[in-house]
């Protein structure tokens, strides 16, 4: 996983603010079940509620089924680069 996470910093114009923004269609400043479903629809991708539920699990690391900036960027880059 490490291995993937390093090369997603190095993707030409990758800025995982802009990435979680994206996502947090609504502006609510944390992405949750809703915002992760619009999120791939808009993109054309069509998860299972478990594939969606699986994605929180992984980065939630608070438990409240919401995923803050904070934790976004913990499950999505490298361990040695951290906000």
């Amino acid at each position: 996983m490490e291995h993937v996470k390093n090369g997603l910093i190095f993707t030409p114009g990758f800025s995982a603010r802009h990435c979680f923004k994206a996502i947090d269609q609504e502006g609510k400043k944390q992405l949750d079940f809703r915002s992760l479903r619009l999120f791939f629809k808009k993109v054309g991708h069509r998860p299972t509620k478990e594939e969606i539920v699986a994605i929180i699990r992984r980065l939630d690391f608070s438990g409240n089924c919401k995923i803050s900036f904070q934790e976004f960027c913990e499950g999505i880059l490298p361990t040695q680069i951290k906000i």
